[in-house]
């Protein structure tokens, strides 16, 4: 089973140039101070 991040969480997360499948990342929405945590599959 994959972990869950559920709604309200605070998380600790580090800038890196790319993003692996699996991996969860962080996006910044329109510049705002809050990101959306996604888990990249492609």
């Amino acid at each position: 089973m994959e972990p869950t991040i559920h709604d309200g969480s605070i998380v600790t997360i580090r800038e890196q140039p790319t993003v692996e499948d699996g991996e969860i990342a962080a996006a910044l929405v329109d510049g705002d101070n809050e990101a959306t945590l996604k888990r990249v599959k492609h």
